[in-house]
């Protein structure tokens, strides 16, 4: 018998490009840099196990959170 599982809603986000974002929480919308923090917040806590949360959330710590550039795929034309 599958177990009970429990749903919390914790809000939506939207990555706009890689500097912004918009997020909806509580209620609440708001944009910008604050809100892609928020996201990446966001994100960790959905993440499945605390080890996951915790090598994501170190790697956005240590490494940054800035974009990547942008790499070519290797697409011969």
């Amino acid at each position: 018998e599958p177990g009970t599982k429990h749903f919390q809603e914790l809000g939506e986000a939207v990555s706009l490009g890689t500097e912004r974002a918009a997020v909806l929480a509580g209620g609440k919308a708001f944009g910008g840099a604050l809100a892609r923090q928020a996201r990446f917040t966001l994100y960790t806590s959905r993440l499945p196990t605390w080890h996951h949360r915790l090598k994501v959330g170190a790697s956005w710590f240590f490494e940054g959170t800035s974009p990547r550039p942008l790499q070519p795929l290797g697409i011969k034309r």
